[in-house]
């Protein structure tokens, strides 16, 4: 919960029993009457309607994307028909979110995510040595380790470096994040005998991630379940070159190949090893006109005007 005070958004502390939650926050909206209830997660929708209706206020709904791909229950769709508006990250969103709600698609709005400016090239070598890489290329993937079907992409990465190694391109493949799904991966990169050149760095602070993107050569997500993909202009804003798949709002968010490469999970193999050669061949200028296209089309201004 949070209360707007000249233009600051001041953080109120965690309540996390969900039944002391609601009833905390239908105690405070009864004080304080606010004029909107802006939601920022599908699954606090039905509170957040009872919110509205308790106060009169507005109600907006944020929805980032995964979260309304499967079926959505009577109860959330209920709650999400009745907002003055829905603030969606991607037009894939949006589409697929008309698609199983009755709701005018003129009060969904598409407003994509923005990146923070601390996200901009660092040195190279000094956040490679900070991160103890070597002269190897790099490869980083930011996301969480899920063990929904490994839908992040990681697999596809991980048996594509003995091949290519094969080949006479060996790189080191980074891995940020936690999750259910690490024990899976370090096995599959174990039997494909490459966990030598694996890096499984758990979590990684966020004042520590502008360095570790630019400490990569080539930023990958072949995810299956973006809705958006921030990490992917996290990437390109540090000057760092991305690839993903076509899939979901992962296109959008390389703004259909301006940023980034988006291809076809069929086609990915082949692309990701020309994007990595062509990777090492970008110079420090190559890299600081992508990580300003990338403030222009996702950055603070543009986000203040949208």
């Amino acid at each position: 919960q949070g209360v707007l005070r000249k233009g600051k958004l001041v953080q109120k502390r965690a309540i996390h029993n969900k039944r002391l939650y609601a009833l905390h926050a239908m105690v405070r909206t009864i004080a304080t009457r606010p004029r909107m209830i802006f939601c920022g997660h599908l699954f606090h929708a039905p509170l957040a309607a009872i919110l509205s209706k308790l106060s009169g206020a507005l109600l907006v709904n944020q929805l980032h994307g995964t979260e309304v791909w499967g079926s959505l229950s009577s109860e959330l769709v209920d709650a999400l028909e009745k907002s003055d508006r829905i603030l969606c990250v991607s037009e894939h969103t949006k589409s697929v979110l008309l698609s199983s709600l009755s709701f005018p698609e003129e009060k969904i709005l598409v407003v994509p995510n923005r990146v923070r400016s601390s996200f901009s090239p660092q040195d190279r070598q000094t956040s490679r040595r900070h991160f103890g890489v070597g002269a190897n290329p790099v490869v980083l993937t930011v996301g969480r380790l899920d063990d929904r079907g490994g839908y992040k992409g990681h697999d596809r990465v991980l048996t594509l470096m003995a091949p290519l190694r094969d080949r006479g391109l060996v790189f080191d493949y980074l891995i940020v994040g936690e999750g259910d799904d690490r024990s899976r991966l370090e096995a599959l990169a174990k039997e494909q005998g490459v966990m030598g050149s694996v890096h499984f760095l758990g979590r990684v602070p966020d004042e520590d991630l502008p360095g570790l993107y630019s400490a990569a050569d080539l930023f990958a997500l072949p995810s299956t379940g973006e809705g958006f993909g921030i990490v992917f202009i996290e990437a390109t804003a540090c000057g760092t070159p991305a690839i993903g798949l076509n899939v979901g709002g992962a296109s959008e968010a390389l703004c259909q190949g301006e940023l980034g490469e988006t291809v076809s999970s069929g086609e990915f193999a082949q692309r990701f090893e020309s994007a990595l050669v062509r990777s090492l061949q970008r110079t420090d200028e190559d890299r600081a006109k992508l990580s300003a296209l990338t403030h222009t089309k996702f950055g603070a201004e543009v986000f203040r005007d949208r």
